[in-house]
């Protein structure tokens, strides 16, 4: 019991390393709306600048200045194809391909959530985890896990709109404004990790306990309720570890860059135009693999480690860190 979190940790770790394909899904599923609650906050300051009023308005705005919420749109359409059918043709070809991308990448975003659970939770029973079976497991469970992250997604930025409209209003009181706006800010980060947590859960039940849509949430609530302490402090480590994973990362980087930025001026220099483009494409194609393979493996151990932690709490249940701890004080005072 006292090691529950470092074993967790060790083993995920354990099932990331021994498993290359998990980095695979562990790349994807590091686009969950969960883990972006962050970005939202630092985005939502130039909600704060605007206004939610504002933000609309722009939106309205950016609509008009494109021709898409007017009649022009479609003259301009029909004036192109009698002048260039081919050319809109192509246009309207490349919107379609693009679209099929976009979709085909939030496919394999949600897909992958699912596999990945599916498949730690077989490595650690020392089941059969073959990436087929797990793809086939995602490709399941496709609509509910989608509707989780659109519903995750759509709730935080309600919340974000929510909050900044009503701390408008609330710095308009001045210091004591400006304190309860700094409040309902601090709820707001504690409502969307929340959120992230029930929502995580709600996708192992769905993965590992083929719990329906509504049955999962309601599962997840009853799981997070009974161990939220422990979730907080789960996700206090694995953001330090992220941490210190990240500015290791930064280093690596930084380090890769110097060597190209040295053959980028020499090629300039000898007016090598051929090895100016090959050693930029160089640094691109290493620098972003590295950072690629770093996110996808960090990811992987992430969802891991999370999905180890339900396994765990929701076969026997566990006691927190701090509770421990607590309940030796007496014990300790007593001593001395």
């Amino acid at each position: 019991m006292e090691t529950l979190y470092r074993h967790i940790i060790k083993e995920a770790w354990q099932v990331v390393i021994k498993r290359p394909y998990l980095w695979f899904f562990g790349l994807f599923a590091a686009f969950f709306a969960g883990a972006n609650e962050y970005s939202i906050i630092v985005n939502s300051t130039q909600i704060y600048q605007t206004g939610v009023p504002g933000v609309l308005a722009s939106v309205l705005q950016t609509l008009r200045q494109t021709g898409l919420s007017n009649a022009p749109l479609l003259k301009n359409l029909m004036k192109i194809w009698v002048k260039d059918p081919v050319a809109l043709l192509s246009f309207f070809a490349f919107l379609i391909l693009l679209l099929a991308a976009i979709v085909f990448v939030v496919w394999l975003i949600v897909v992958s959530q699912i596999a990945l659970i599916s498949a730690v939770q077989k490595i650690s029973q020392n089941k059969n985890s073959e990436f087929n079976n797990q793809l086939r497991l995602g490709k399941s469970k496709f609509w509910p896990a989608l509707g989780y992250n659109i519903l995750l997604k759509a709730t935080i930025f309600l919340l974000v709109l929510v909050v900044v409209s009503l701390g408008l209003k609330l710095l308009t009181y001045g210091g004591t404004g400006l304190g309860l706006f700094l409040i309902s800010y601090v709820l707001l980060i504690i409502a969307m990790m929340i959120l992230a947590f029930i929502i995580k859960f709600a996708l192992c039940y769905l993965g590992l306990k083929d719990q329906n849509f509504l049955d999962s949430i309601i599962s997840a609530i009853k799981l997070f309720k009974n161990h939220w302490l422990i979730c907080l402090e789960m996700a206090l480590l694995v953001f330090l570890i992220s941490f210190v994973v990240g500015l290791i990362l930064a280093v690596i980087v930084a380090a890769l860059i110097l060597p190209f930025l040295l053959l980028t001026y020499l090629t300039l220099l000898l007016k090598f135009v051929l090895g100016f483009f090959l050693t930029i494409t160089l640094a691109f194609i290493l620098i972003f693999g590295v950072i690629a393979w770093v996110v996808a493996v960090l990811s992987a151990w992430q969802w891991s480690a999370w999905t180890l932690l339900f396994i765990k709490l929701d076969a026997e249940g566990a006691t927190s860190k701090i509770v421990r701890l607590s309940k030796q004080l007496p014990n300790f005072f007593h001593a001395n």
